[in-house]
């Protein structure tokens, strides 16, 4: 029937509707497309749809049962609360908790008495340290502060004043003083420096000082000598310059590491400090040429310099160094990668006095070759310490001049030199007879024979390092003499340090360590150490028994030492 009415009505009003009607249809059509049986609208209105639950075709899910209360949370027994109580155990046993707890409160009240007996918890350095002339502070480095140098200067200060009342006292009854009173303080004040005045201040390593602390050194301490503050990287060229302009009569400067120092302040010293002799800017890494320069041109006495880690000292600088410098006896520039061996050639023709050398290199090795030990040999017949570690450019060329030239050398580092074989050694032992360190770590082509010129001529040897020598063995008897370890043994009496470490075949032993001693061995002194070898190795029988008779052999010798103790654990013979 409701179909009927409803046709009824569409045939009354025509086959077309209005416009109004028409959108009212497609509205509500769409509408309920997008809610899905979910949302209701009311047509009567514009306002926003409001939801409603329809009955689901589904039967209602069961409820989960209900979780049973967690019981409350209860500390272990021994807890410390925040108040100092303890807390003890609900069911009343000892567990672990407690013990843990307890031996927690044995070492809080173990570091309480011992901090209270010591009297070692200091935060600032006591002020009774900071009062002398020689100031050796590098173990308080790290609470040391600005007020730590605040101190230092009104110490030196109160001194300085209670000096200067004493020789004002002595002035006024010299009749050879005719000057005003003024001219007589500074008299006074300047005496008074001179004898109760602070020269040496070490302070290596303390990261906290800064530009405030420095000009309190600046203002009361006029007479440093010798001035140590490697690793303070707060302090700038401003405090460097308030030094610099006061402290006139420095000698010694130790500035590595300050990286807040970038050139100012080091060439205020060059202009304010001749009488400088030790200048160490190692580890600057920012520090400018032309402020190094300046150093070298104001402080022609300089003899000890390290330039060690500073990127952009170049050849050309230690050709201003050399020429300006010519006193220069020790000189580090170890990995400065922009030296070459035309740096070391102007060092060598101007400094004749050199005796401390390092040219060692991680990065760029090739910059320094035989060239620059060619020029060295030839003009620095002083040399006494040499080290040209990682640079693989040197070869048995370099160090045949060596030994022609430096018959004085005494320590000779060159480790990880790769292209060094037997000749080399042996050039360098037969030139070198004072030698007493050398360091021959993973110099591959050394073998048997160069070990036994080192044992033949260089009889001062004390301490050898012969780490990864693969083709080094123990030195079996053969018939044109002994070679390798039995040839060190016999023929180096003072040799008190071997490091020996062998890459070699299952066949041959490891040896480490070799300690021989100028004295009788007692029960303290270090033995020989083989260590234990897996017992699926093997090891000859000659191997083993020309190790035992080269340890055993210096018994037969009075005059030599005497190893204390020669494992051989675990080596199936």
């Amino acid at each position: 029937g409701s179909q009927r009415r409803r046709g009824a009505a569409s045939a009354a009003k025509g086959p077309w509707c209005s416009r109004e009607e028409s959108e009212k249809k497609r509205g509500r059509r769409g509408r309920r497309e997008q809610t899905s049986g979910c949302e209701f609208y009311d047509e009567s209105t514009s306002e926003q749809p409001f939801t409603a639950a329809m009955p689901s075709p589904r039967p209602p899910m069961p409820l989960e049962p209900a979780r049973k209360a967690m019981p409350p949370v209860v500390p272990p027994a021994g807890t410390v609360a925040a108040d100092g109580s303890v807390q003890t155990s609900a069911t009343g046993s000892k567990s672990a908790f407690a013990a843990a707890g307890s031996e927690a409160r044995n070492v809080m009240s173990a570091i309480k008495k011992y901090e209270s007996e010591v009297g070692l918890a200091y935060e600032e350095v006591p002020p009774d340290l900071c009062d002398g002339r020689y100031l050796e502070l590098n173990a308080w480095s790290l609470i040391a502060n600005d007020n730590t140098l605040k101190q230092v200067a009104d110490a030196t200060r109160h001194r300085m004043e209670t000096r200067a009342e004493m020789v004002m006292q002595e002035l006024k009854y010299d009749e050879r003083i005719s000057e005003s009173v003024a001219t007589a303080k500074k008299i006074a004040i300047r005496t008074a420096a001179a004898s109760v005045g602070t020269e040496y201040l070490h302070l290596h390593g303390a990261a906290a000082i800064g530009d405030l602390g420095m000009k309190e050194i600046g203002d009361h301490c006029f007479m440093l000598k010798s001035l140590d503050i490697g690793g303070a990287f707060k302090v700038s060229d401003v405090g460097l310059r308030c030094v610099a302009l006061s402290c006139t009569g420095l000698t010694q400067l130790n500035l590595s590491s300050c990286l807040g120092i970038a050139g100012v302040g080091l060439s205020v010293v060059g202009e304010t400090a001749p009488n400088l002799t030790s200048l160490n800017i190692s580890n600057c890494q920012q520090l400018a040429n032309w402020a190094f320069q300046k150093v070298c041109s104001g402080c022609p006495l300089l003899e000890d310099v390290n330039l060690s880690h500073c990127l952009k000292i170049t050849d050309h600088d230690l050709k201003v160094m050399a020429q300006c410098c010519t006193r220069i006896r020790k000189l580090n520039v170890r990995d400065t990668r922009q030296v070459s061996d035309g740096g070391l050639v102007e060092v060598a023709k101007n400094c004749p006095s050199l005796e401390w050398l390092n040219t060692s290199r991680s990065e760029m090795p090739f910059k320094i070759t035989d060239v620059g030990l060619l020029s060295i040999a030839e003009n620095c017949p002083l040399l006494r310490h040499l080290e040209v570690q990682g640079c693989d450019c040197v070869t048995d060329v370099g160090l045949t001049w060596l030994g022609r030239g430096c018959r004085c050398l005494v320590h000779l580092d060159i480790k990880n030199c790769s292209k060094v074989t037997n000749a080399g050694v042996r050039s360098i032992s037969e030139g070198c007879h004072l030698l007493e360190f050398l360091d021959l770590t993973n110099i591959k082509r050394v073998t048997d024979v160069g070990v036994r010129h080192i044992a033949h001529h260089c009889t001062k040897i004390k301490r050898l390092n012969l780490s990864g020598l693969y083709l080094l063995t123990d030195g079996m008897k053969r018939d044109f003499g002994l070679e390798g370890l039995q040839a060190l043994s016999v023929a180096a009496p003072d040799l008190t340090y071997s490091a020996l470490t062998q890459i070699a075949c299952c066949c041959r032993p490891h040896i480490r360590r070799l300690c021989r001693f100028s004295k009788p061995c007692t029960l303290s002194s270090p033995p020989l150490h083989l260590p234990q070898i897996p017992p699926t190795r093997t090891l000859r029988p000659s191997a083993a028994t020309s190790t035992w008779l080269a340890a055993f052999k210096c018994r037969r010798w009075q005059s030599r030492p005497w190893l204390q103790v020669v494992s051989f654990a675990g080596l199936k013979i």
